[in-house]
């Protein structure tokens, strides 16, 4: 496209050319290809569809001549553009549109430093250059389209080949997001997931202004909703263009928003996003196809992910109790003494369960289990777990407390099992040991918790031993 800018110049004896075509994001034809023009003039000039240049064209397309420039825009009252075409001394200037398919695409410009009057062969050959830039421009638009699309496909092939090796809920998302940024330049993006059992959105990775956060809401009348309601993508140009689709937008607007739904089997997973605080049509349908790419890639990895996470918990799970299983009681214990900071282990025992079970059976013994163990998980909450260690014994591990904390929490579980099990007879016996003061390996620990436990079986039970 450089050469016919020159070669159009050139053949009618012009000073300078250039090239405007339509730039979406500012709404204007914009200079693309410029010959013999100041940076500067090239950098401000734009025409909107309102300018009298374009409107001439588009009512009878042909030729639109300027003989007089200056005298054009000091008439018109513009002093901005009478100001511009001074500092480059142009005083002619002829317009040629370029069309594709019957749409005005673009125009082709000849500007002249003195004062110029076009000939009908003129006219002609500049024509001729426009047909030129046209079957040009069409060219570069299919060889770009050709770039984009073997983009795409990089782009699925690498992100395929990355997350087939990631099995980790949390790196599959950060891996997602590291390859959005890498096609899509953001510092805003969140990947939300819809739990449709208790229709609330968890917002699973959100990075806002390059920072990462999480959250969670209900579900409501958000973009993410609209999105994950109807199946599709959605391309905000402009936040005005929120106001047509009938929601109600979370958070601080964006100028510009793209989102896509993560579809898994016919499922909607959840929705990826990207905002644009500052720009207006920041996001194009390029970007969208891209983004949607990603997505088909994404919900596989996540959904992946998701069943590897259940199944790697239903390995650490007991399947009676919910708790812990014995198994992920060591790995974590041996976790914490790795870390170093300090922890108290708890062993609590059943006194008198046998005896429930051989008089009224183990699906009844099962049922006091299982509500004994929702109970201590409740009293536990976040300050540590509960794992099954065994039978009807059961170990809680807590991060390290106050001493008088830590009795009064115990002493509540003691008393809930005491007043639960007053009709059998049943309570429950403890033993503490604390890391690092009593011991600092493993088994040595859960030997000391062991002994103060039957300490306390063997003073008649329903107490714990510190």
């Amino acid at each position: 496209m450089q050469r016919i800018v020159i070669k159009a110049k050139e053949v009618v004896g012009g000073d300078a050319s250039s090239l405007l075509l339509w730039d979406e994001r500012s709404k204007q034809y914009k200079i693309r290809v410029s010959y013999e023009l100041s940076p500067e003039y090239v950098r401000v000039v734009g025409l909107s569809e309102e300018d009298r240049v374009i409107k001439r064209i588009k009512t009878s397309p042909g030729p639109v001549e300027i003989p007089d420039v200056p005298g054009h825009f000091k008439k018109m009252g513009d002093k901005s553009s009478l100001e511009q075409v001074r500092r480059e001394g142009i005083k002619s200037v002829i317009s040629i549109p370029i069309m594709l398919d019957n749409r005005l695409i673009g125009t082709l410009h000849v500007y002249y430093r003195r004062k110029h009057r076009f000939s009908n062969e003129e006219r002609e050959l500049l024509k001729i250059f426009a047909r030129l830039s046209a079957i040009a421009i069409e060219n570069a638009a299919f060889i770009h389209e050709r770039e984009l699309e073997l983009e795409r496909l990089k782009v699925i092939h690498r992100i395929g080949l990355k997350l087939s090796k990631v099995r980790d809920f949390r790196r599959v998302l950060r891996s997602v997001y590291e390859e959005v940024k890498r096609v899509i330049p953001t510092k805003n993006f969140y990947i939300a997931l819809y739990n449709p059992k208790k229709k609330e959105i968890s917002f699973d990775i959100q990075v806002e202004e390059g920072k990462g956060t999480r959250g969670r809401r209900k579900f409501g009348k958000g973009l993410t909703e609209w999105i994950i309601k109807n199946r599709e993508p959605l391309l905000i140009r402009k936040w005005e263009d929120v106001e047509k689709l009938g929601v109600k937008p979370y958070g601080k607007p964006a100028k510009s928003w793209l989102g896509v739904p993560l579809i898994y089997r016919n499922q909607v997973l959840g929705v990826m996003a990207v905002q644009d605080y500052e720009r207006e049509n920041a996001y194009n349908e390029t970007h969208l196809a891209i983004l949607s790419a990603i997505a088909t890639e994404a919900a596989i990895a996540i959904e992946n992910a998701r069943l590897y996470e259940r199944l790697k918990e239903a390995s650490y799970t007991d399947p009676l109790t919910g708790t812990w299983n014995r198994r992920r009681f060591f790995e974590e214990m041996k976790r914490r003494i790795k870390k170093g900071k300090p922890f108290v282990l708890v062993f609590l025992d059943l006194d008198n369960f046998k005896y429930l079970n051989d008089t009224f059976g183990h699906l009844y013994g099962d049922k006091i289990l299982v509500d004994i163990a929702k109970t201590i998980k409740k009293y536990v909450k976040e300050a540590g777990f509960i794992s099954r260690y065994g039978g009807d014994e059961f170990a809680l591990v807590m991060g390290y407390q106050d001493e008088k904390i830590l009795r009064k929490l115990i002493e509540k579980i003691r008393e809930y099992v005491e007043r639960k099990g007053e009709k059998w007879g049943i309570t429950v016996s403890g033993g503490v040991a604390r890391y690092p003061e009593d011991a600092v390996e493993l088994e040595r620990l859960i030997h000391i918790a062991d002994v103060k436990l039957y300490q306390a079986k063997r003073r008649g039970g329903n107490r714990v031993v510190y």
